[in-house]
This record gives C-alpha cells, sequence and structure tokens, in this order.
C-alpha cells in the first residue's frame, strides 16, 4: 500500500504474523524517501505500507491467530489480541481506546504510557480508555504510567509491577485477577 500527502491519518492492520514492527507517529516519508512499515527482514509480515508526506495520528494494532510481534516506539490507538497471539510493547504510547485481549492472548507492556483519559477534552473519543482482558488471557505491564482503568473477567489476569502511575481503577469480576507487584529499583 502506498499512502502519499495525507493530513491525517490513522492506519490499522490485522496481523498474524511475527516479528518486530515501529509504528511512529507525525509526518512520515518525502517523496523521494518514503518510509517502509515494516523495516525490511524484521518481521515475515506479507504487507509494506509505502509512507510519503504522511501525517500518522496513530496506529490500530488486531492481532489474532499465532501473531508474536514486539511493537516498540510506537504510538497505538487500539490494540486487540484474540486467539494465542503474543504481543510484547515497549516505550510506546498505547492511548487504550480499545485495548482488549480474549482467548489465550499474551501481552507485555513495559516502560509506556497506557491510556489516554487526560486527553479527553481534545479527542472526547478517547473517553472509553480501559484495559480489557477476558477469557484466559494474561498481560503484565512493567513500570508503565496508567492513565485509564483495567478490568479483568472470566479467568484472564493481570499483574502490574512497579507502576509509574497506577491505574485510575481495577475492577475484578468473576474469577478474574489484578495482581500488583511492587519491586525495588535494585531489583531489575
Amino acid at each position: 500500500v502506498e499512502l502519499a500527502n495525507m493530513g491525517r491519518v490513522q492506519i490499522a492492520v490485522s496481523v498474524t504474523c511475527r516479528g518486530s514492527l515501529i509504528l511512529p507517529s507525525g509526518r512520515l516519508g518525502t517523496t523521494t524517501t518514503p518510509v517502509v512499515i515494516p523495516n525490511a527482514g524484521t518481521s515475515d509480515c506479507p504487507f509494506r505500507l509505502s509512507l510519503s508526506n504522511v501525517n500518522v495520528d496513530s496506529w490500530d494494532v488486531y492481532a489474532s491467530g499465532e501473531a508474536n510481534l514486539r511493537l516498540t516506539n510506537s504510538t497505538i490507538d487500539e490494540l486487540v489480541a484474540s486467539d494465542h497471539a503474543r504481543i510484547e510493547v515497549s516505550r510506546s504510547s498505547l492511548f487504550a481506546d480499545w485495548l482488549a485481549l480474549a482467548d489465550d492472548a499474551h501481552l507485555s507492556v513495559r516502560e509506556s504510557t497506557v491510556g489516554s483519559l487526560r486527553l479527553v477534552a481534545k479527542r472526547p473519543d478517547l473517553a472509553t480508555s480501559q484495559v480489557r482482558l477476558t477469557g484466559r488471557s494474561r498481560a503484565t505491564f512493567a513500570h508503565d504510567r496508567f492513565d485509564c482503568g483495567i478490568y479483568a473477567r472470566d479467568n484472564a489476569h493481570a499483574t502490574l509491577i512497579s507502576s509509574v502511575a497506577p491505574p485510575r481503577y481495577s475492577r475484578q469480576i468473576g474469577g478474574g485477577r489484578i495482581t500488583e507487584v511492587k519491586r525495588s529499583s535494585q531489583a531489575h
């Protein structure tokens, strides 16, 4: 897919692939040097996006099947993982407009901002910012700044390790569990 000269876009990708992706925001690429996502050799994702002078607001990632991805330095509005998908996120911003895990999906988030309730005045669509875990999904959040709430139901489990800012609220429904672990700075 080639995109050029666009004022403001949100790009969605549905993935079942493996590898590493960087999903940046801001004005990306030029007509002479487009930004290509994913970078060559970093994943087996079958898609290629060529961006020339495209102002990317954020990305939506819908992972399913046996997807196994590492996302770094990315700006993600929606992240949905199901089936047996495994997603690792680091040093990123997850608006959590719709951050949902289901089935046996696994998510690991480290050193990132999760949620966007601080932006609701400018973007009312983000008022639903929340982490939602269902099924037998598992999530680990380490050294993250939360700007939303989190809930777990069914047999889902979230582990929060040394949060920089804790979730605004936590809800455990049915067999869902949310565990908070505080570690000293020497432990990591």
